[in-house]
């Protein structure tokens, strides 16, 4: 801003001052104790301990907690113990991670304290914004936060962008008696509102009320809660079973004492504990934090650690336009005369009025300033024709050789702005605005290089010219010039007549060349993209060319609300682009797709987005993104683009890939040794195993799979969403569970039939072949390929041959057999059993090649 200008405001305002309503500073004060401070919601600060209590919400993480207590009841100390050290490692991985996602987010909210300008007592003073109340008078300028709901009082070219609220992407012009609102920002001109409304009571506050509404569980959390249930109905199934065989053996044996009770119901909940997944949640928070950081890496801020399982997940992200498929920058794209050519005299008066002008300069004089310092002129002046300027003028934004001599201020009844310059004895008014109010002042045209009169022929050309820019989406402004003569002292609106006109320029706020590749991507990937934007269809139709979306339908706002639900649950589904939507017509569009099976993000970063962020699966937003943006999302991206997300989904599908390994092996293989207990309780005359050793033998079962989060994922497996599949899961299951229950029984007959074995080397060896067979067969499960063609990695690899090194030696230590029970096994027995492993994985590496044949 010039400093004459700045001194015009000044003095102008201080005059305003004292004829608009105002309080006192003793009403203020005495509102500001009535009604509390100008606050949306209280800042909420990161309790630690609530934090990482909240962690044990999870019912798998209760299941094992239960799972614990029962253990220690019945003595089993050691089992309990090692259950609780899991719960514990889990839930601090998970508080770790989402402690330090919280305050990174409390830190990019830690900006300078906004202030506003109010005046009370006829005095003009900066406050912070949360000491405004209803009724105080405060003045906006450019750059201002408007700090509360309010009507204009006074304004001079006050412009809002109120895309926050709206979606809109242009300003919105602002006059007397006209309403602003809170969280909009003023982009050019100034003026005095009244303050109607603070605080929840704002249009700012009613949106963000859904911030103090729980949120609904994430898809991953859904899917967590289901997997928590079906293993407690199978464990309940399993273990009434086992304990009613046991019972009913001790009764018919004439052995129902106390101590055998006691062993029966021990066993019993031995059994439980073994079928219950202790290392889910570990397995699970192992996973979360390395996509965690890996994300944090390629910028993006993790606060809720389950987004990045629905990440792997998601089949349609729903997003906003502008500054996401947009540059979020308006440009000027075209300058034509009214041929519909190009004519660089068109943007080079433009340039002349946008540098000159005084008043504070909106985007669109911005986007004339950028776009005529990337042309080159010749340095040749005449104001009366061509109009040049060279390299040193441009750098300097101003040209040399030109002298302002007068402006006429832009109004909201005129719609125009003028300003009249001087070079070489030639004064000419130059004059910009609505192309329906430049040609109204206007009597001739500039056509094919001479000036004609304004007849009806060239009025309709015009016109289209207009109309066929707007369909495409552009914004348009009209270009009009006079020369004049100074004797015509002071220039005011009226001056504006008898005008050349000269042709449009057209604007438009581009997309976003990454953008194009990114939803190409996205859509390979098997991501649907759809646009729910509050601008207008045509700015988002050409948008959506521009970005190659090909027969894509749109709707707008206007028609939904007439749409019966069944309606509305068809529209989502066949229309990509969702124009001129308000907030709860977004947040009913995320909705309706979560009902029709999809799992939904949503990207967004305004006010008008909070709803959305909350109902969506992944709700992202943006690290400048509004404050209570930004805490109703789960994701937080450092830059705004869609690239970013590309390799946030694939790294959520490695994630929920081998989140999916864990449930699949540990659910098959440990339903499968539950199965086989019951059999062994029928026919054998002694435990298949002591409550010890399948202690034992889960804890190697769950240290061999701890490098699953760090391993490998077939590229096949991330080519589309992944989602859970109670019906599958359960499928497998009972699948592979009962072919490994097979293989127990055979194990048990060679072992006691042919063998003969000791029931404490009958326990030895089944307890070697269990664990060789339950880790081993991690090798195949983990992939749907042939399991020589997919690599694992060599942290997996080495881990499973030291587990598996560790069984086959305890037997043979003294440790081994005196605290665990175990005994040594001749070599006939050992290499028995190594064979009959290898018939297991040979059977279950053809068994599993069919089974996705006929899943696929």
């Amino acid at each position: 801003m010039s400093f004459l200008f700045y001194n015009q405001i000044v003095i102008q305002t201080a005059d305003l001052e004292k004829t608009l309503p105002q309080l006192t500073q003793n009403q203020a004060t005495e509102l500001l104790t009535k009604n509390g401070p100008n606050l949306v919601s209280p800042k909420k600060q990161v309790n630690p301990l609530i934090l990482y209590f909240y962690q044990f919400k999870s019912p798998i993480i209760l299941v094992l907690i239960l799972s614990g207590i029962l253990s220690i009841f019945f003595g089993e100390f050691l089992s309990g113990g090692i259950i609780f050290i899991m719960v514990l490692l889990s839930t601090i991985l998970d508080f770790v991670q989402e402690f330090k996602s919280n305050k990174a987010v409390e830190k990019l909210s830690k900006n300078l304290a906004r202030r506003a300008t109010v005046i009370r007592d006829g005095v003009s003073s900066e406050i912070s914004v949360q000491d405004v109340v209803v009724g105080d008078l405060v003045f906006l300028s450019t750059g201002d936060i408007v700090c509360g709901d309010g009507e204009v009082l006074f304004s001079d070219d006050l412009n809002i962008n109120e895309s926050s609220l709206t979606g809109e992407s242009f300003g919105a012009e602002k006059i007397l008696g006209l309403l602003v609102f809170a969280g909009t920002i003023v982009i050019s001109g100034y003026g005095y509102i009244k303050v109607t409304a603070t605080g929840v009571e704002t249009k700012f506050g009613q949106i963000s009320k859904d911030l103090n509404q729980p949120s609904s569980l994430n898809y991953f959390q859904k899917g967590i809660n289901q997997f928590s249930f079906l293993i407690l109905k199978a464990t309940v199934v399993i273990v009434l079973t086992v304990l009613l065989i046991n019972l009913l053996k001790a009764y018919l044996n004439g052995q129902f004492d106390r101590e055998t009770l006691f062993n029966i119901a021990l066993f019993s909940i031995t059994i439980a504990v073994g079928l219950a997944p202790e290392m889910l949640p570990v397995i699970v928070s192992l996973n979360l934090g390395r996509g965690a950081q890996k994300m944090n890496n390629k910028g993006v801020l993790v606060k809720k650690l389950q987004a990045i399982q629905d990440f792997g997940s998601m089949d349609v992200l729903c997003t906003d336009k502008t500054g996401t498929l947009t540059e979020d920058e308006i440009e000027l794209v075209q300058y034509l005369n009214l041929q519909g050519r190009s004519d660089y005299e068109i943007l080079k008066l433009a340039y002349l009025n946008s540098i000159f002008q005084s008043g504070l300069k909106n985007p669109l004089d911005q986007a004339i300033i950028n776009s005529h310092l990337k042309t080159n002129f010749t340095p040749e002046i005449d104001l009366s024709g061509d109009i040049s300027f060279d390299s040193a003028q441009i750098s300097r934004q101003t040209p040399l050789g030109f002298l302002k001599i007068d402006e006429i201020p832009y109004d909201f009844n005129r719609r125009r702005l003028s300003v009249v310059i001087e070079n070489k004895e030639i004064t000419t008014l130059i004059t910009k605005g609505q192309p329906e109010s430049v040609i109204q002042v206007c009597d001739k045209v500039l056509w094919q290089g001479r000036e004609v009169l304004l007849n009806l022929q060239k009025s309709l050309v015009f016109q289209n010219l207009c109309n066929d820019l707007s369909s495409q989406g552009f914004r348009v402004i009209a270009l009009a010039r006079r020369v004049v003569k100074l004797e015509e002292h002071k220039f005011t609106p009226e001056s504006e007549k008898n005008m050349v006109l000269l042709g449009v320029l057209a604007f438009l706020d581009p997309a976003k060349e990454s953008a194009k590749s990114a939803i190409k991507n996205l859509e390979n990937s098997g991501v649907n993209i759809k646009i729910i934007t509050g601008d207008n269809e045509l700015v988002t139709k050409k948008i959506c060319t521009d970005l190659d979306l090909n027969n894509f339908k749109i709707i707008t706002g206007d028609r939904v609300d007439k749409l019966s639900e069944i309606e509305f649950t068809r529209i989502v589904e066949e229309n990509q682009i969702f124009a001129r939507f308000n907030p709860e017509q977004k947040k009913r569009v995320i909705q309706a797709l979560k009902n029709n099976g999809h799992v939904v993000g949503y990207l967004g970063d305004g006010i008008n987005d909070v709803p959305s962020l909350k109902a969506a699966d992944i709700g992202i937003s943006v690290d400048n993104a509004v404050d209570v943006a930004r805490e109703s999302a789960d994701l937080i991206l450092l830059e705004k683009d869609l690239d970013i997300l590309v390799q946030g989904v694939l790294e959520g599908r490695k994630t929920f890939g081998n989140t999916m390994k864990y449930v699949l092996m540990a659910i098959s293989s440990n339903f499968g040794n539950m199965l086989s207990m019951i059999g062994a309780a029928i026919f054998l005359p002694f435990l298949p195993m002591l409550p010890l050793q399948i202690l034992l033998n889960n804890l190697l079962y769950d240290a061999s799979q701890l490098s699953l989060a760090g391993d490998r994922v077939d590229e096949s497996y991330l080519e589309k969403p992944r989602k859970w599949d109670f019906t599958f899961i359960q499928r497998f299951m009972i699948v592979f569970g009962v072919l490994s229950t097979a293989f127990d029984f055979l194990t048990f007959y060679v072992l006691f039939v042919v063998f003969r074995l000791s029931p404490e080397a009958f326990q030895t060896g089944w307890f070697l072949q269990s664990i060789t067979t339950q880790v081993l067969v991690i090798l195949l499960i983990r992939t749907h390929k042939p399991f020589y063609k997919s690599i694992p990695s060599k942290y997996l690899l080495v881990n499973i041959g030291l587990i598996i090194a560790l069984a086959w030696v305890l037997p043979m230590l003294i440790f081994g057999q005196s605290y665990f029970g175990f005994v040594s096994l001749s070599p006939v027995v050992l290499v028995t059993l190594l064979g009959i492993s290898l018939c297991y994985l040979l059977a279950a590496e053809i068994l599993k090649n069919r089974f996705y044949r006929k899943t696929s």
